[in-house]
């Protein structure tokens, strides 16, 4: 409605000016700077724009008292315009939310009269164009950490049982999940993953692979949808390269296991509440309670796949945590390594993204 009313009283001043009776070899002062006035606005000069209505207000006694009111209705709503103008560069230079930028954004572009073009007003078209920019990296950033935790960078201190040391981890992104026999079919599958190259990644046909290859696809039956898939680490590089992420460090892994901190005194109920242990089948990757940082299932369950290893064993990699059926007491710094290609039924992983 703002919009459709700046545009009738710009148009309205203009006609105004255009119809003025045409005795009248020169156009009165007022007719000129009304026309001057809108020239100046339609350039996104909307200051001067005003300076000139103002001028045309006191300098003809000519004006009838509507022409006037119509001048001073225009003159207030161009000077709200450039007040909401000043907001949304003052935020923008302070380095403000962009969705909150974009919000004032939105509602300014409603002030401007329909046939306006937006770039006339050079500055706030080049805030609009940056602006939009951001927004939408947010959005695909959003999409892109779906269903991950941030993990805030600190020190994790690390006692092998016989060399204690200190590591510096940086903040970084980790799924909430071990990722699941369904988003692996969906893997598989979309990436036109052949058989053969699929036999590197999981055991087919055996008991504790729940994929299945028929008629050119990989299925997964419902009930076992939503456990862990179990694959080797070249499965497991392989998905975290399709999903645009990669795998964690072993130190990354065990930081966020326990939760950014170092404390490894949890009680067996703590323990309980988020690990999966001494059972004789695999859970949901979402089964227990997730621990501070969102993680579900961190402790237990599969044992996860990593992205480094021993220095001295280039085709080897760490994997952490521990298992379903393992005892409880292995999950507080449980950490192997196992050759790249090996299979075994309680591999699995979760991927980081930086």
């Amino acid at each position: 409605m703002y919009k459709a009313f700046i545009s009738f009283l710009l148009a309205f001043i203009i006609i105004v000016g255009f119809t003025y009776p045409a005795n009248n070899d020169k156009p009165p002062a007022y007719v000129q700077l009304l026309h001057s006035a809108m020239k100046y606005f339609y350039n996104g000069n909307f200051e001067y724009a005003n300076i000139e209505l103002e001028n045309a207000l006191s300098s003809d006694s000519l004006l009838d008292d509507s022409l006037r009111e119509f001048i001073r209705m225009t003159m207030q709503m161009i000077q709200s315009l450039m007040e909401n103008r000043k907001k949304i560069i003052e935020a923008y230079h302070e380095g403000k939310d962009p969705k909150y930028i974009q919000g004032l954004l939105d509602a300014l572009i409603t002030q401007y009269p329909k046939n306006f073009s937006i770039d006339k007003d050079r500055e706030i078209n080049k805030i609009l164009k940056d602006i939009s920019a951001k927004v939408k990296n947010l959005k695909k950033r959003k999409t892109a950490y779906a269903n991950m935790s941030y993990i805030e960078g600190g020190v994790l201190d690390y006692n092998d049982g016989n060399i204690r040391k200190i590591y510096q981890v940086q903040s970084f992104y980790l799924d909430k999940t071990e990722v699941s026999n369904q988003q692996y079919c969906d893997f598989l599958n979309s990436a036109n993953i052949d058989l053969s190259e699929a036999k590197r990644y999981i055991v087919l046909d055996t008991d504790y692979c729940k994929i299945k290859y028929n008629n050119g696809k990989y299925e997964v039956d419902a009930q076992y949808a939503n456990k862990p898939v179990i694959v080797t680490w070249y499965g497991a590089e392989a998905y975290a390269k399709w999903a645009e992420k990669r795998l964690p460090t072993w130190q990354e892994w065990l930081y966020a296991a326990r939760g950014g901190s170092n404390h490894l005194n949890l009680s067996e109920q703590e323990i309980a509440e988020i690990g999966v242990f001494g059972s004789a089948y695999l859970a949901d990757v979402k089964s227990k309670k997730p621990n501070d940082l969102g993680l579900y299932n961190i402790y237990g369950n599969v044992a996860e796949w990593t992205a480094n290893g021993p220095e001295n064993k280039p085709n080897f990699k760490y994997i952490c945590g521990g298992w379903y059926s393992v005892d409880v007491e292995m999950f507080r710094n449980f950490i192997m390594y196992l050759p790249i290609n090996a299979k075994r039924f309680y591999t699995g992983f979760r991927c980081a993204k930086d």
